[in-house]
């Protein structure tokens, strides 16, 4: 049955022109075109668009695009700056780079954006604008805010607060076709939930974001809320990049953006996209992509691997020697598999053997156990003594943030 809420939250996007259901039909016709028919697209919007590049050059092709300069965040203030285009919609982030990033959006650009969300979602079965329980790491409970929540039929709830507790109990009740949320926050509500014996909420999916899941993380999620775990990759200048389909493939799904791979980093071009030039903007994510014959939702691209910012992707064991960041996550998700427990953590390296880790909760065989299992692996793989101290935080909120599992503290001095 369609609700009150649904109709206010569609009837909203209609009323600031946004035209969400238009956009997504077009999503889904243009996804069932050839990929020949999707360059010929990307082609055409370059030539109306007369996009330019970092240093001001005009891309008016692919075959511009392929030698056009790359756009970092730094060029992307530099360009909103002296742009004279101030109307439209704003997106904000402060940033898990360290560096916040502002965009400006016209009606259509965030219609697209929109549309592309709303086939997505429609994959499992809910539409853009039924009511989302949203885990985030801050309740804001302004009158802006409210306003906010009741015009998207959105609840918002953070499992890591100090009445943490009470939030996750008022998340059982919760009336949501869908919980969405960092993968931290996820975890967090899962644990309450099970320690307290609570049933879980009726949702049709979970949508991770933001963070990077384990897949012994994920089978957790879907054990404890009885209900599918779907990952998403997005970002705040281009929203759902990538999407899971119900096969567990991670598919590009805007088909107005080229997403290249260079030398292990995401830079992506935004075709369509006029208030702002997004040519071949460097991310800041590290990423492998492959084609698999999976036609399930978007394209045939799919994200391969997904490893996050790339300013902490490498353990240092010497000047010269180092392994990449993966291998920690790659370790833990096969203790995690091997001894039956799910634990959130968070890894730094100090120095060249020094490292030190936090988890929530303890390990079921505790906190010496997962650093000796550590040491040796590391031990084994990479010929390496390091000294993983291990500690055990009963406060959530501490291993709830975007900065990843892995944290590089000598990256500057020695990468």
């Amino acid at each position: 049955m369609v609700s009150f809420r649904f109709l206010l939250t569609r009837s909203f996007f209609a009323l600031l022109g946004l035209r969400v259901g238009y956009w997504r039909q077009v999503v889904e016709e243009l996804w069932r075109k050839s990929d020949e028919e999707i360059m010929q697209l990307h082609d055409t919007c370059l030539q109306e668009g007369m996009p330019r590049s970092a240093n001001g050059q005009i891309v008016a092709s692919l075959g511009d695009l392929k030698v056009a300069q790359t756009l970092t965040k730094e060029g992307l203030r530099q360009q909103s700056n002296n742009s004279s285009h101030k109307k439209g919609f704003g997106r904000h982030t402060s940033g898990s780079t360290g560096e916040p990033t502002s965009v400006r959006l016209t009606k259509a650009e965030l219609g697209r954006l929109l549309g592309v969300r709303d086939y997505c979602f429609r994959h499992y079965g809910i539409k853009l604008g039924e009511r989302e329980a949203r885990l985030w790491g801050r309740v804001d409970d302004s009158l802006k805010a409210r306003i906010g929540d009741l015009l998207l039929n959105r609840e918002t709830y953070n499992p890591g607060a100090a009445d943490g507790v009470r939030q996750v109990k008022r998340l059982t009740e919760t009336r949501a076709a869908y919980i969405y949320g960092y993968v931290s926050l996820l975890l967090e509500a899962a644990r309450l939930m099970e320690a307290n014996g609570w049933r879980p909420p009726k949702v049709s999916c979970i949508i991770c974001t933001a963070e990077k899941i384990l897949e012994s993380q994920k089978r957790y999620l879907a054990r404890i809320f009885n209900a599918p775990v779907v990952e998403e990759y997005g970002a705040t200048e281009f929203d759902i990049i990538a999407f899971e389909c119900k096969d567990w493939h991670l598919h590009l799904v805007n088909p107005w953006l080229i997403v290249e791979w260079v030398n292990g980093q995401c830079v992506i071009t935004d075709v369509s996209r006029r208030s702002q030039y997004f040519i071949r903007y460097v991310i800041g994510d590290t990423l492998r992509l492959t084609r698999c014959a999976c036609d399930g939702l978007g394209g045939r691209f799919v994200v391969e691997e997904l490893e996050g910012r790339s300013a902490n992707r490498f353990v240092h064991l010497s000047e010269s020697k180092k392994f990449h960041a993966s291998e920690f996550s790659q370790m833990i998700n096969q203790y995690q598999n091997e001894y039956g427990d799910v634990f959130r953590f968070q890894i730094e390296q100090n120095d060249y053997t020094s490292f030190s880790m936090t988890v929530s909760p303890c390990p079921r065989k505790g906190q010496h156990h997962i650093s000796d299992y550590l040491r040796e692996n590391v031990k084994k793989k990479h010929n390496a003594n390091i000294d993983i101290k291990v500690t055990v935080t009963a406060d959530s909120g501490l291993l709830i943030n975007k900065s990843g599992y892995f944290i590089q503290n000598i990256d500057q001095q020695h990468d």
